[in-house]
């Protein structure tokens, strides 16, 4: 029998098609892990802005003067801190009802379906004075809590 070096070009051929698809595979679940991260990202957001509104509501005596909202919150990167909270919205209905509202745009289209699957989060409906004007949460993501509101 006569030995043969390297591989044939099937051989070849079979093997660039196995690197394509696993190649494949994971660009597609990169997509996946990328909406899941910025997702999560707005929900730890979302949450730390009620708290914030919570603590301050706590510090005047367990009531929200609406007018006297603002928060500033930013992300704990020592080197460049950046403002976070001007993608979103805080707003308060006179009977207490208070949201966090993602603003449009701020997040990629299958993040923001992700982060509408947390039971914490639903789709918004209607409109939220929040002392200045008024915050539009129709179809966008929103946090509702509730609070004792003094305007």
């Amino acid at each position: 029998m006569k030995m043969r070096k390297g591989f044939t070009l099937v051989e070849l051929l079979i093997v660039i098609i196995i690197i394509g698809i696993l190649a494949a595979a994971m660009l597609l679940s990169s997509g996946s892990a990328s909406d899941s991260a910025a997702a999560t990202a707005a929900l730890s957001e979302m949450r730390a802005i009620k708290a914030a509104v919570v603590m301050h509501a706590a510090n005047a005596g367990g009531r929200l003067n609406v007018k006297s909202v603002d928060i500033n919150l930013v992300s704990n990167d020592m080197e460049k801190p950046t403002v976070i909270v001007s993608k979103y919205e805080v707003g308060v209905k006179n009977d207490g009802e208070a949201v966090v509202v993602l603003k449009t745009n701020q997040i990629p289209g299958g993040a923001e379906e992700k982060l509408l699957q947390n039971p914490a989060i639903e789709k918004g409906a209607g409109t939220y004075p929040d002392g200045h004007a008024s915050v539009t949460a129709a179809n966008r993501p929103v946090m509702k809590f509730n609070m004792v509101v003094v305007r």
